[in-house]
């Protein structure tokens, strides 16, 4: 099932949409984040410079100075000031020495000594290291630092990312549906151009059939109507009358492929007969035009895979077209060459040539510049050279005459499609 394009993009879109979303979440996370880590480091190092500061304050007084100068107590009250801070507790490898957090989180703190620490628990982050420089056993801090506004801030910018989400996916929703219709629009307007088109076709197809068909018929009334008036069998009026005939006989069997469709039944063929039968008939018209048809030697031994009877009367037609085209006393030319790809046929003519307008309708049904024509040869050359699995190419300048080459893949290579073939 071939999925449209548009539905693609919107795919794509909404995927693109997506992750710029987990990104700004992501981002946005591991910013919240670092600034609790910078937070808790800033007041952890607060802490450090007054204790350490206490401390050597302590090593300067008397041995008499009162005990309560010398305790860290005081530093409790003094923290409290501090708007993130939840606690500090500080204690050495001999035991503690201060433990300001409520008694709520006391029992969770007095856990986590264990440094170094960074840790985020019930909207507190938790931070402890060891103070270097300490002369004592071993001196530990542990701060908590109250994060729970940064959860607002979290649950804000989830939102806020959700909101962009959703607007994005109902704005490419709102493009695709748009598109959708775009689409059905167009699929509609080239449905009524198609049966536009067939309806154009199937008239100017009745208009010809019945000016071809009229005109024979006439000349035939007419010819049937002198013998009964002469009485006797003229040689001339039974001539123009075979003449008509073969016209509705060549009208019919032209309609009829164009029905049916071509059939091609890919058999070894010599190429000597295939030259030999597509002759027949130009040679003759050649003669009464005075026109030479000049046949390049070729390999006459030669075989290819052709349907005998398609190919013939392809070649035999731009034959036809190459004698009908050229003045008398000229030349038409047939050149063939053989590879073990392909064979080709490149007949050339010294007529007029074919303007560059013409040449971009020449293939098309029913188009031809000819009073007699039909329209119908070359669109049914074209078929049958394609059903071959071939190609033709046309090359002609007005006043230097016309080529066409016929390429028709040859050799054992096409074997596998000498089954019947429709075109």
């Amino acid at each position: 099932m071939k999925v449209r394009p548009e539905r693609i993009w919107l795919g794509l879109g909404m995927g693109s949409l997506l992750i710029l979303t987990l990104a700004y979440l992501f981002v946005l996370h591991h910013d919240l984040r670092e600034h609790q880590r910078l937070d808790a480091l800033a007041i952890h190092q607060l802490v450090t410079a007054r204790i350490l500061g206490h401390l050597e304050l302590v090593r300067l007084l008397p041995p008499s100075a009162p005990a309560y100068l010398k305790g860290l107590a005081w530093l409790t009250d003094e923290l409290q000031g501090q708007p993130l801070l939840s606690g500090v507790m500080v204690w050495t490898k001999e035991g503690p020495l201060l433990n300001s957090f409520p008694e709520a989180i006391s029992p969770l703190a007095k856990k986590l000594l264990k440094c170094p620490l960074e840790l985020e628990k019930d909207g507190v982050f938790y931070l402890c290291r060891e103070v270097r420089g300490w002369p004592g056993p071993g001196l530990f801090i542990l701060v908590g630092v109250d994060e729970s506004f940064k959860q607002d801030v979290w649950r804000e910018g989830l939102l806020h990312g959700l909101v962009i989400l959703a607007g994005g996916v109902a704005i490419l929703l709102g493009v695709g549906l748009y598109l959708e219709g775009l689409r059905r629009k167009e699929e509609k307007l080239r449905e009524t151009l198609a049966e536009s088109q067939r309806l154009a076709t199937v008239g100017r197809m009745a208009a010809m059939l019945t000016h071809e068909i009229r005109n024979p018929l006439n000349t035939l009334s007419m010819g049937v109507q002198m013998l009964r008036e002469v009485g006797e069998v003229r040689p001339e009026i039974l001539d123009r009358m075979g003449r008509e005939i073969h016209r509705l006989s060549s009208l019919a069997e032209e309609l009829l492929s164009l029905a049916r469709g071509i059939k091609v039944d890919l058999r070894p063929v010599s190429l000597k007969e295939v030259v030999r039968e597509a002759l027949a008939s130009p040679k003759a018209l050649a003669e009464m035009k005075g026109v030479e048809i000049k046949v390049s030697p070729f390999p006459e031994d030669s075989v290819l895979w052709a349907d005998l009877r398609w190919l013939v009367r392809a070649l035999e037609n731009l034959l036809r077209n190459a004698v009908e085209a050229s003045p008398a006393g000229k030349t038409v030319e047939l050149r063939i060459t053989v590879s073990p790809e392909e064979t080709v046929f490149i007949i050339k003519d010294q007529g007029p040539g074919i303007s560059s307008e013409d040449q971009r309708r020449i293939f098309d049904p029913f188009f031809s510049r000819k009073r007699e024509g039909f329209g119908l040869g070359l669109f049914i050359v074209e078929r049958v050279v394609k059903a071959h699995g071939g190609r033709i190419i046309l090359s002609s300048h007005p006043g230097r005459g016309t080529s066409f080459e016929v390429h028709i893949p040859s050799g054992g290579k096409n074997h596998a499609q000498s089954a019947p073939h429709r075109g």
